[in-house]
């Protein structure tokens, strides 16, 4: 955007920098012609942008604090806090939840995991999908694509031959978690 060079934190460091870093830069912007919307709007939504990255990054915005505060869990221990809630992490998480919030457990942001191109593939859900649903039967559809999708992407017969031990471990235990929440979604009454 522009002529400016504004260095940008990345958002899974600090989400508020780099809000208010974009912000600095789309106020010396003109904005432009939205067809959808009929009027002239910035280029950058930067609500919905917002919103789009707590959900891709968790309900927690990380930020350095917080990451430094979680380079002493395991593997294992932050899978764990993605799939199930605190404090015993012991009742798993819900689906939608899970499919929102899994690149939470990615690289970059997971650095306990080795980066590589093919995380770059999963896919990312908003939790926008998921809302003004009429019904449960609707929204058990809707859930069931979802997960049909995500299972493409971390299906054990499917995944890269050379992944490290982490990213074995981690595509494994996605697979699992869809996999259990699959079972219980068939078990529902229709």
């Amino acid at each position: 955007i522009g002529e400016k060079e504004i260095e940008l934190t990345p958002p899974h460091i600090s989400l508020d920098a780099f809000m208010t870093g974009l912000n600095q830069l789309l106020k010396d912007e003109n904005t432009q012609w939205n067809p959808v919307k009929k009027k002239r709007t910035p280029w950058i939504d930067m609500q919905q942008l917002e919103r789009q990255c707590q959900q891709t990054f968790g309900p927690d915005n990380p930020t350095k604090e917080a990451d430094e505060s979680s380079q002493d869990l395991t593997l294992v221990e932050t899978i764990q806090r993605w799939s199930h809630k605190a404090p015993d992490y012991k009742r798993s998480h819900d689906l939608q939840d899970l499919l929102c919030t899994v690149r939470s457990i990615l690289p970059p942001i997971n650095t306990k995991v080795e980066p590589r191109a093919y995380f770059n593939k999963v896919p990312i859900f908003s939790k926008e999908a998921f809302g003004g649903i009429s019904g449960d039967e609707e929204l058990n559809e809707l859930l069931k694509r979802a997960m049909r999708k995500m299972k493409f992407f971390v299906r054990p017969d499917k995944l890269p031959t050379d992944l490290t031990d982490s990213q074995t471990l981690l595509f494994e235990t996605i697979w699992d978690v869809i996999q259990e929440h699959e079972i219980i979604m068939n078990a529902l009454p229709k």
